[in-house]
């Protein structure tokens, strides 16, 4: 251990570390027995730590619970999601297997911890995988004894079902902790938009084994991977491949089940967007939202196929509408607002005086132009949410604006915001339509 003149030239010298060097002295000093230093040293490097966001210290709660992780619902949604667990779950599910484990089984793993790098994800994935088994074997026991004492449910659980069928979700989870955490290491990180066919078939192997074990498995193994993916229809097209050792039958209930938790987990996403506190909401970041949703139900769809009953398809409309009402609702007032109040105005340059004026009108622009590519993309998806004809029409009203004020900055010879409307133009209707504008804005 260092001395404590030692230990001060370090705190001093830290602020002035590379950023590798930094993560590697705060790594060592973490896995170091004295937890005080550690405090003093992550409060002196706060504020470059919260740039470089290195990943949580692990520990042996955090590793328990790291093959459910991508199933709880995000800290933001107040709104328990379909096929999610709460967080509120967590606490009652770790006291029940702290105290059901072997007594010395979280000090061990803990103690393991500490001599593991927080990037080493596969010394960590070894030191989970007793912890992982003895708590599935803990909570399936206690919920075996909740079923048959009501008061023992109510002692452990409450009244709420709810939390018993989360708490048994995280039990089917565990049971499969090392396969899910082994996929999280050889796949690329979340959000998965797609699969390569090399990693398409090491998922394809990984399913195999399970199904040799229950098809029970295979499904929460591929529903733990499948809250990684951006785009779930991708990850049924594996399932193509698959080597399951099932019937026809139960790969198709497979398959259905899968793709209704996946209409369902992107219906509950739109719902939260469209309920959303805020009455306007950032174009850009919003409209990939859309544009992942709306592809990502196609896709399902199409992977689909036969499969999709009545009530799927339902389901799949109903999502289309709500992400139409986001759309109508929030995006496009948003986009209308910053688009027309960054176009020219005549006279605008004669009020602008001052850097700080000039540099808003600049931001404005750059805003107004995401504004524009956001109207775009959701042109494109328009048809499938029901809505061409409404978008197509506040285009055409928007460009109908854009040539107005081009038009007039070209009469009192602003040539810039002649050429900043142009660029409007070209953003929303493409850069024919832009150059037929300049034409008949230079002809007068």
């Amino acid at each position: 251990m260092a001395s404590l003149e030692q230990w001060r030239e370090i705190v001093a010298a830290a602020n002035f570390l590379p950023d590798e060097k930094l993560l590697k002295v705060l790594e060592l000093v973490e896995q170091a027995p004295d937890r005080d230093r550690a405090g003093e040293f992550r409060q002196k490097v706060r504020s470059r730590l919260v740039q470089l966001r290195p990943p949580r210290r692990i520990t042996a709660q955090r590793l328990l619970f790291n093959p459910v992780e991508d199933l709880f619902d995000p800290p933001d949604h107040t709104v328990f999601r379909h096929g999610r667990i709460s967080r509120a779950v967590i606490a009652p599910c770790w006291q029940i297997i702290a105290a059901g484990v072997t007594a010395n089984l979280i000090t061990l793993t803990e103690s393991r911890l500490r001599s593991i790098g927080r990037f080493d994800l596969e010394a960590q994935n070894e030191v989970g995988v007793p912890l992982w088994s003895a708590a599935a074997g803990v909570l399936g026991q206690r919920l075996a004894d909740a079923a048959r004492d009501t008061k023992i449910r109510i002692e452990l659980f409450g009244r709420d079902e709810g939390v018993v069928r989360q708490v048994e979700m995280i039990l089917r989870v565990l049971e499969i902790g090392a396969e899910i955490e082994d996929a999280k290491i050889n796949l690329p990180p979340k959000p998965i938009f797609d699969l390569t066919d090399i990693e398409a078939e090491l998922l394809g192997q990984m399913i195999s084994p399970l199904a040799k074990m229950s098809m029970d498995r295979v499904r929460w193994f591929l529903r733990a991977i499948m809250a990684r993916m951006a785009n779930p229809g991708e990850l049924l097209k594996v399932l193509s491949g698959a080597a399951l050792n099932c019937s026809k039958a139960e790969r198709d209930a497979l398959i259905r089940d899968l793709g209704g938790t996946a209409v369902a987990a992107m219906a509950s996403e739109t719902e939260h967007l469209v309920k959303g506190s805020q009455e306007r909401v950032d174009p850009a970041a919003a409209t990939t939202e859309v544009e992942r949703l709306v592809d990502g139900l196609s896709a399902l769809e199409t992977s689909m196929g036969r499969l999709v009953d009545r009530t799927l398809l339902a389901e799949i409309r109903s999502t289309r509408g709500e992400i139409g009402k986001l759309i109508m609702g929030k995006i496009m007032p948003s986009a209308d607002a910053k688009l027309l109040a960054a176009l020219p105005t005549p006279g605008r340059h004669k009020k602008i005086g001052t850097p700080a004026e000039e540099e808003k009108e600049l931001q404005q622009a750059e805003e107004a132009e995401g504004c524009a590519l956001a109207l775009r993309r959701c042109a494109r998806v328009a048809g499938a949410v029901g809505l061409q004809s409404q978008i197509d029409a506040k285009v055409k009203s928007l460009c109908t604006e854009i040539e107005k004020r081009g038009s007039q900055a070209g009469l009192t010879g602003e040539d810039n915001d002649v050429y900043a409307a142009v660029r409007m133009m070209e953003l929303l209707s493409g850069p024919e339509e832009a150059e037929r504008m300049l034409r008949r804005v230079r002809a007068g």
